[in-house]
């Protein structure tokens, strides 16, 4: 919940999910431009959903920018962060000016992926 004030805070519309599979489910029926997870959920955990979102014959999906958030050991994700590229990591307690600088350096690569494209 903390998270989705400090994005609403930014103007950022945001859904919420209540674990890995329904976030699944809202990738494909919302079309989200980021997602931001948590390592530690039920059902599937976020390096289940991130390998199903890296792996999905969706470019759209395989392509999104990734924020995993976690109070896990950078030690034992640090496996994830050399298999998921575009993907990014914030460690728990979450910094608000990390995060902001971070969505600033999601948005800029949209913004120069759109530019190559047109």
């Amino acid at each position: 919940m903390m998270m989705r004030r400090i994005l609403a805070d930014r103007n950022v519309d945001v859904r919420l999910a209540m674990d890995g599979k329904d976030a699944w489910q809202q990738i494909h029926d919302h079309e989200p431009d980021l997602l931001i997870t948590d390592v530690e959920m039920p059902r599937w955990t976020g390096i289940e959903l991130l390998t199903a979102i890296r792996r999905s014959s969706i470019t759209r999906i395989a392509s999104m920018p990734v924020i995993v958030v976690s109070s896990v050991a950078p030690s034992k994700v640090a496996n994830a962060r050399a298999l998921f590229p575009r993907t990014y990591f914030l460690p728990k307690p979450v910094h608000v000016d990390e995060l902001d600088e971070l969505l600033q350096i999601i948005a800029a690569s949209a913004r120069m992926r759109h530019v190559e494209r047109n």
